[in-house]
């Protein structure tokens, strides 16, 4: 889980929630019996928690590009959406970057930053 994006904690509460009753439904529907007493669930959302943030951090290693070096960052195409360490939005465009806030563009996007959109391209 290196340079990850840091979990939003409610977005983090729903998808447990949506895990937990996941595999609750699952058992109900598989005839198997599922604890009723409070403090086994309490347990079991806590357990369905762990599940959520391991799955969307691993998701999230995947679909937002981590840019580490300069052949990446030039590699990218006119149009692509980054935010850097420092949390700058940016968009590339044919002389630099754009960045959000800034009246002038700059040559360069520090590294390393993270890619949130890329327009499709033609290979």
């Amino acid at each position: 889980m290196s340079n990850q994006t840091p979990l939003n904690p409610d977005a983090l509460e729903v998808a447990a929630k949506a895990l937990y009753d996941h595999f609750k439904n699952q058992a109900a529907n598989d005839g198997d019996s599922w604890p009723e007493l409070e403090e086994r669930d309490e347990v079991g959302h806590g357990i369905a928690r762990d599940d959520a943030e391991v799955a969307v951090s691993a998701y999230l290693d995947v679909a937002q590009l981590v840019v580490n070096s300069v052949e990446e960052r030039d590699q990218l195409p006119v149009g692509t959406i980054a935010r850097s360490a420092y949390w700058l939005v940016a968009v590339k465009s044919a002389n630099g970057w754009l960045v959000a806030g800034y009246s002038k563009e700059f040559r360069i996007l520090d590294l390393p930053f993270t890619v949130l959109d890329r327009p499709e391209v033609d290979e």
